[in-house]
């Protein structure tokens, strides 16, 4: 907020780049997060649907810059690629898709491969963050290494349909 302060006051144009409203948003956090907004030149939110919800609130002034960046997955194309879905026919067990971060907890899941209800469970893990040396340490200690695949960062909507037909449930 100091560094937004002084850009102003030199005269600097700043973005705002965030979400609209999260799982995590409440009332009273929203109306200082739009405040804040508002002391941005332009403001710029993950997709349309954003957009046209905070326009729609009337969150945001209407002569305000407002854009999206639409960088997520294209679901039109994954959709392009789906396989039927038959749990019996497909190979592995579970899949997650996402940063290898705190909010994810998949602490949480390579701790759960080693119970002994699960030791035939197999996990696809699409992604990279801060946590993935952690998390690789984690399953060699808890010798369930061999059960996870770590495919990485990977953002082509057909190699992730690939995997994900593999997969039987898909877990965050």
């Amino acid at each position: 907020l100091a560094l937004r302060i002084r850009a102003r006051a030199l005269g600097v144009r700043t973005v705002w780049w965030g979400h609209f409203w999260t799982s995590t948003s409440k009332k009273w956090r929203a109306a200082i997060r739009f405040a804040l907004m508002g002391l941005s030149e332009a403001i710029l939110f993950y997709t349309d649907q954003e957009v046209t919800e905070s326009r729609a609130r009337g969150a945001i002034a209407p002569r305000k810059t407002v854009h999206a960046l639409n960088n997520g997955l294209d679901t039109k194309k994954i959709s392009a690629f789906r396989d039927a879905y038959n749990p019996q026919t497909r190979k592995r067990d579970l899949l997650f898709i996402g940063r290898l971060i705190d909010k994810a907890e998949l602490e949480l899941l390579v701790h759960a491969l080693a119970a002994p209800q699960c030791a035939k469970v197999t996990v696809d893990i699409i992604g990279y963050g801060p946590h993935f040396p952690d998390l690789q340490r984690l399953a060699q200690n808890l010798e369930v290494a061999e059960r996870i695949r770590w495919h990485g960062s990977i953002v082509d909507e057909e190699a992730i349909a690939t995997i994900a037909n593999q997969c039987k449930i898909f877990i965050y």
